[in-house]
């Protein structure tokens, strides 16, 4: 199988923040993933280390601030275990 194309990540992306976590272009769960460029490969999201998202940064206007690392660990946290689940059951997602 061929990788997915850029748009097609992009799309995937896309997906994932608005139609499953219910979040806006304009959050900051979507700010800082894009910020700290983990737009590319939504598979990716899952090996994230705690360390790595401790890190992240957003941008507000000209002034880089410190990500509400919290909400995202826990939608993380949620999204293995439900990417587990779908392994489990026979229906990976990927």
């Amino acid at each position: 199988m061929a990788p997915p194309t850029r748009e097609a990540n992009k799309a995937a992306f896309a997906h994932l923040m608005r139609n499953v976590w219910g979040e806006t272009d304009d959050s900051l769960v979507v700010k800082t993933l894009t910020y700290n460029n983990c737009t590319t490969r939504v598979e990716n999201l899952v090996s994230l280390s705690d360390n790595e998202i401790d890190a992240f940064k957003y941008r507000d206007g000209t002034v880089e601030k410190t990500a509400p690392t919290a909400q995202i660990k826990g939608l993380l946290r949620r999204w293995r275990a439900y990417l587990a689940f779908r392994a489990a059951s026979g229906e990976p997602l990927y």
